[in-house]
């Protein structure tokens, strides 16, 4: 067998048993054993993360797989097998969870193929004893910092405890910490001011370390610019950028994003989102004509926003449309929006038939095929229709021998 047959033949091996063929990979079959494919994706390597080296009994945490594939790293937790040298101390479930049984030690392992990893992880039953956040002292307004929090324990040892803390500020009006798992230690100041950044664990909370914010933010612009035309039932991602001096950052999830109608007796013609999920997308649902805002720090800037609604809906298909018994046509669907733009909707619409005379016709509604019709097994006439956001367009199918 040639190189390509082999090669040809590793890959078809892969796609079919992707998650038990150690070796499998895109590339040249004499490394056939130095990567392995989960799914569609080649990994290379494989390292555990996420771990404390001690954890409090009673604890829980939930370790990550990292893999390294052709398209970045991914965790792959799920697809791993775990295990715990000493359960009795630290037990690992099937999905990477930790959680600290008693005092004692484990090795605890990670195996994907022929690629592993194994971090030893310490259960203990000292006490925490308090707690002390340390971090950015200054934090420059509408802008970023993120602390750490060390707990002592009644055994005598210090330990950071930055990812099992709850996290929270005295002041919110000046600042507010992330709602992220992934950097929920991250605070986002908000106005001039100063507030106190609060770790509390078990009941134990650290006293307040104090976060100074200047009233130093110069401008906010919004991109993309001015004007921005969304189409009704589509979204637009906008980003605020602060300007402090020569100093420019994203400071999306500091602002507090608002969109106006320029008539106020319309329906909204969007939405937009705040906090740390998805800040300054705007999801366009009436057409019409408004404001979004972006404001912080006492600064603001605005982009015009118009929401352009579908007019009219076209099959393009050339007439008469003849298909012949058993055979099918894909119609193509065309919309035509408030701004005279275009736009192919196949895949929008809903599509359905009406017979006129005959045998009827069927027409797909199926993803990838919509608006595909397919002929009877005897000669007819059908209406085939697609509708829209309320709006319909209609053709004459005929079935021809």
């Amino acid at each position: 067998m040639g190189s390509e047959s082999l090669r040809d033949a590793l890959r078809a091996a892969c796609i079919l048993l992707p998650a038990l063929l150690a070796g499998c990979y895109d590339g040249d079959p004499s490394s056939f054993r130095e990567a392995v494919v989960v799914g569609r994706e080649n990994v290379t390597a494989l390292v555990i993360d996420g771990e404390l080296p001690v954890i409090e009994v009673g604890t829980a945490l939930q370790l990550a797989a990292t893999a390294t594939t052709t398209s970045g790293a991914k965790d792959l937790a799920s697809e791993t097998t775990w295990r715990s040298s000493n359960p009795a101390a630290v037990f690992v479930d099937a999905a990477g969870r930790i959680t600290a049984i008693a005092n004692g030690s484990a090795q605890i392992t990670a195996q994907l193929a022929q690629f592993s990893d194994t971090v030893t992880i310490t259960a203990s039953d000292a006490a925490l004893q308090s707690v002390l956040v340390s971090g950015n002292a200054t934090v420059d307004e509408c802008a970023t910092g993120t602390y750490t929090a060390s707990g002592h324990y009644s055994d005598g040892t210090d330990r950071d405890i930055t990812t099992l803390v709850a996290w929270s500020v005295s002041d919110a009006t000046v600042a507010r910490m992330s709602t992220l798992g992934s950097d929920r230690n991250s605070l986002f100041s908000i106005l001039a001011g100063s507030t106190g950044v609060i770790a509390t664990r078990n009941g134990i909370a650290s006293p307040a370390f104090t976060v100074t914010v200047p009233d130093n933010l110069d401008a906010i612009a919004i991109t993309p610019a001015a004007p921005a035309q969304i189409p009704k039932g589509e979204t637009r991602q906008f980003v605020a950028t602060g300007t402090w001096g020569a100093v420019t950052a994203d400071i999306s999830r500091a602002a507090l994003w608002s969109v106006a109608n320029n008539d106020a007796t319309a329906a909204a013609i969007a939405t937009v989102q705040n906090g740390d999920v998805n800040a300054g997308l705007l999801s366009a649902s009436n057409g019409g004509i408004g404001t979004l805002t972006a404001g912080c720090g006492g600064q603001s800037n605005t982009v015009a926003v118009t929401v352009v609604y579908l007019n009219a809906l076209n099959i393009t298909n050339t007439r008469p449309i003849e298909i012949k018994r058993g055979a099918s046509v894909l119609l193509v669907l065309e919309g035509t929006y408030s701004d005279a733009s275009t736009k192919p909707l196949n895949e929008s619409a809903t599509w359905s038939t009406t017979t006129v005379s005959g045998t009827a016709v069927s027409v797909s509604n199926t993803a990838g095929t919509r608006g595909r019709v397919t002929a009877g097994a005897d000669d007819g006439v059908s209406t085939v229709t697609a509708t829209v956001d309320g709006k319909t367009a209609s053709v004459s199918v005929s079935v021809v021998p």
